[in-house]
């Protein structure tokens, strides 16, 4: 799970999302709501983006 998060975490810049890191965002974001909303709350804080 570690690696997911990390992966997420480089591809952010939460100052210029363009729609190719937009669209993996919303990828990641729907892998994490099928783990557990605890985790997509969490991840959500620190990236600062709102799946």
């Amino acid at each position: 799970m570690n690696g997911l998060l990390s992966s997420v975490y480089k591809l952010v810049d939460s100052s210029k999302l363009n729609s190719k890191r937009r669209s993996a965002i919303d990828e990641y974001c729907t892998q994490l709501k099928n783990i557990t909303p605890e985790l997509i709350s969490e991840y959500s804080k620190k990236v600062s983006i709102s799946c």
